[in-house]
């Protein structure tokens, strides 16, 4: 049975004083009014109201259960005047991850004009670079680069980025720049690592897995390690955009076309989607628009 039609139906009796005139105020007919309190009867196991051909009456049981109706109905009814809120006026609390160094590098910015165009909503941000349960772990969104590999979640691409290899002057002072994947022996391979895994570099248009001496989850501390000489990194554009301008970091230029990698939003699902996570999915998406670029 429908619990909380059932209830509905035993309030509307107790306040308008019998099953016709409920029946009529519910659109309901008086038959149907009654067959629903005697199923709610029959579910709780107990008499609620004493009725004969010309009066109707309360229990003791029926008192109580008709005070605890109006309550649980009450409170239906602000649950869905609030989830009626939320679903016309962006609100409440946001969760997102990102990876650390994109995040650190551009959510700050991002922020400060998504407060001010939705300033009823809470952003919780994590940054991190682990693979993660959205539904699991309670996130809304989850902003990843690479090619998304979880098939359980909805994937938007936002962007991409190309990835190359750098090196620093100094580096390459002391050692020839690679021409071929073999040359990589005889480098400093530093790599991004998730979850274990080691990612491959794209060098002359072929993936290889170069040998390494150093692996980290982290972009910034490859980066870091880059710029004082120790060694090559695949690194994505973006992140070192400003030592490319200044010098710092120079290319090591391969044959064929640049790597490129997405930028996505993860999602746990297309269905009822919350409004507060659909205007933050059009505003990252409009950011990262090659034509903001």
């Amino acid at each position: 049975m429908n619990l909380n039609r059932a209830m509905t139906t035993f309030v509307a009796v107790c306040d308008n004083s019998g099953f016709a005139a409920a029946g009529r105020s519910l659109n309901r007919s008086k038959a149907l009014v009654s067959k629903q309190i005697s199923g709610l009867e029959d579910h709780l196991g107990v008499r609620l109201l004493n009725r004969t051909t010309r009066k109707m009456s309360l229990t003791q049981a029926g008192h109580i259960y008709l005070e605890h109706c109006r309550s649980v109905l009450e409170q239906v009814t602000v649950m869905e005047e609030r989830l009626g809120e939320q679903a016309t006026t962006p609100n409440g609390m946001l969760r997102i991850s990102a990876p650390y160094s994109y995040g650190q590098q551009f959510f700050g910015a991002f922020f400060t004009e998504f407060s001010g165009r939705y300033p009823e909503i809470q952003v919780d941000l994590e940054l991190n670079d682990r693979f993660l349960n959205l539904v699991d772990e309670g996130f809304d969104v989850a902003i990843r680069i690479g090619e998304v590999k979880d098939l359980g979640v909805i994937a938007k691409k936002l962007s991409e980025t190309p990835v190359d290899i750098y090196a620093s002057p100094a580096y390459l002072e002391e050692r020839s720049a690679p021409t071929s994947v073999q040359d990589f022996h005889d480098h400093q391979c530093l790599v991004y690592s998730q979850g274990g895994e080691v990612r491959p570099w794209r060098f002359s248009g072929k993936n290889f897995f170069p040998p390494w001496i150093f692996k980290s989850n982290n972009g910034d501390v490859l980066r870091d390690l880059v710029l004082a000489g120790k060694g090559l990194a695949f690194l994505p554009d973006f992140f070192i955009q400003e030592d490319l301008e200044t010098g710092n970091l120079v290319k090591i230029s391969g044959e064929g076309p640049t790597f490129v990698i997405p930028i996505s939003a993860l999602y746990p699902s297309r269905d009822y989607l919350p409004l507060k996570v659909r205007v933050f999915l059009d505003f990252i998406a409009e950011k990262l628009s090659p034509t903001k670029k």
